[in-house]
């Protein structure tokens, strides 16, 4: 037997959640073993280019996690809305994206030129799941993130139009 529409929507709503919550760990990860130690080594300047308004990004996700976790405990009915409730918040993303190319040439530069950056870049490194990924990886994940979200809601309406998060 395979699975029904409700099982299919069920499915699409836990990905959404679960998904969420591992990316908002990884950005809590990058503020709490980058972001605090570096300013340590780096001017407030430097932090600006190279982490742009991700402590803004931090602070909508955690407003978007909770709000998705709770409309889930109701059963997950009104998801599409709280994207929709979002779509002014996630508009910092711009400046994030905008910003990237900046922000990893920056972070290259002082990594070559200034051995103290590259070496709390490193001990950083080895802090965030045992070094496997390193810290110009994690500054592109929230904009694959933004990008990825159109598509998980329209997998959910696709499959259950009934509930279609548009």
């Amino acid at each position: 037997m395979g699975m029904t529409e409700d099982d299919k929507r069920n499915c699409c709503l836990v990905e959404i959640q679960e998904t969420e919550a591992k990316y908002y760990k990884t950005l809590e990860d990058i503020e709490k073993n980058y972001m605090i130690p570096l300013k340590q080594v780096l001017s407030p300047q430097d932090m600006g280019a190279i982490f742009v308004n991700l402590e803004d990004v931090i602070k909508v996700h955690f407003a978007l996690l909770r709000a998705i976790d709770l409309n889930m405990v109701s059963g997950g009915n009104g998801l599409g809305k709280i994207f929709i409730d979002f779509k002014e918040r996630l508009l910092i993303y711009g400046q994030y994206c905008s910003h990237m190319e900046t922000a990893q040439k920056t972070l290259d530069e002082l990594i070559t030129t200034r051995e103290e950056v590259k070496m709390k870049v490193e001990e950083c490194t080895m802090k965030v799941q045992e070094g496997k990924f390193k810290l110009q990886d994690l500054l592109v994940v929230p904009m694959q993130r933004v990008l990825k979200y159109h598509l998980l809601l329209k997998v959910s309406g696709t499959t259950n139009p009934q509930y279609n998060l548009w």
